[in-house]
């Protein structure tokens, strides 16, 4: 994009915004008092109108690359999407819908490559196939679940696996686990059971009645 395809007065990294009037001139920046703005704020890092244009692709959050599309509905507030979105909604010649996300099977963040890329129908299913493939790299079976406790890696039928996080854990291992938590947090679970009992005297009453039949009924059973 040329400088004479954008009008004065409009914002030169092509986002169409209207920018403002300067209020005095800036020797430093070339501004002059009643001239409009060449770009609107933040937005002088785009548009290949900028010094530091480098082709609308940027190396941003967690490793991903992204594109400058501003006119793209998906696109984040500074105008930018991610590379593997476009790639994939390009070559399914329509665009994902809300929710779905994209896998990057050999890890690699930057390789776009279709043969690379596989569309997930939600985040659950994601972090299956992170799972399925860490548990094929360290133990060669898919369907093993490593223990978030002992970090052993272990059957589906020796290991409870969460429907609502896909987190794994042994029996054995969580309830150690809280075990030591209790021991850990003695005095604040007793504080707290201490302002409970004051704040709820009726309850606290029946609740010690019925421990005392409890132990009453234990001592008469033979």
């Amino acid at each position: 994009m040329s400088e004479t395809t954008i009008p004065t007065g409009f914002c030169q990294c092509g986002c169409g915004g209207m920018t403002i009037i300067t209020k005095q001139s800036t020797t430093a920046t070339g501004y002059i008092k009643g001239q409009p703005y060449r770009f609107l704020p933040g937005h002088n890092g785009r548009g290949p109108q900028s010094a530091r244009w480098k082709g609308g692709k940027a190396i941003r959050a967690k490793g991903y690359a992204w594109l400058l599309l501003p006119k793209h509905p998906r696109a984040d507030p500074g105008g930018y999407v991610l590379e593997h979105l476009v790639l994939v909604e390009k070559a399914l010649g329509k665009p994902l819908p809300e929710g779905a996300e994209i896998h990057h099977f050999d890890k690699d963040k930057l390789n776009n490559k279709n043969n690379n890329l596989v569309v997930c129908n939600d985040h659950k299913y994601h972090h299956l196939l992170h799972s399925r493939q860490a548990a094929m790299e360290a133990c060669g079976n898919p369907n093993y679940r490593r223990c978030r406790f002992c970090k052993v890696w272990d059957a589906p039928e020796n290991i409870h696996i969460s429907p609502h996080s896909n987190g794994a854990w042994h029996h054995v291992c969580i309830n150690a686990e809280r075990r030591a938590w209790r021991v850990t947090h003695r005095e604040e679970i007793n504080r707290r059971a201490r302002e409970w009992r004051a704040k709820n005297p009726e309850k606290t009453r029946l609740s010690n009645q019925r421990q005392k039949a409890k132990r009453e009924a234990s001592l008469e059973t033979p």
